[in-house]
């Protein structure tokens, strides 16, 4: 009668423990002003359409914009993006007014 040897692990023909799968992904990139339909699009054929096939993936995409302009913006230019952020229904949208502090 041969007894089991102290301490061993497993047994003879058990398969490995798979390892851990990744399960979150979070990635950016900047895109330029003029092809950035043309960059969306290739995003969302190369990335996007991948997460989005996996059963039970939650897949989140979020667009965020800044601008900055050293002049301001005009009136007329404030008006038409606070309407039309609105209409687009953004989640958040602020327009600020940078003051310079003087230095001595």
């Amino acid at each position: 009668m041969t007894l089991p040897t102290v301490g061993a692990i497993g047994t003879a023909g058990s398969a490995p423990p798979t390892p851990a799968k990744p399960k979150r992904f979070h990635g950016t990139e900047v895109l330029g002003t003029a092809p950035v339909g043309r960059d969306a699009s290739r995003i969302a054929q190369e990335v996007m359409s991948y997460l989005s096939g996996l059963v039970g993936a939650f897949v989140r995409v979020t667009i965020e914009i800044e601008a900055d302009n050293p002049d301001g913006a005009s009136d007329q230019i404030v008006r038409i993006m606070t309407e039309n952020t609105q209409t687009l229904k953004f989640w958040t949208m602020d327009l600020k007014k940078l003051n310079r502090l003087s230095q001595p």
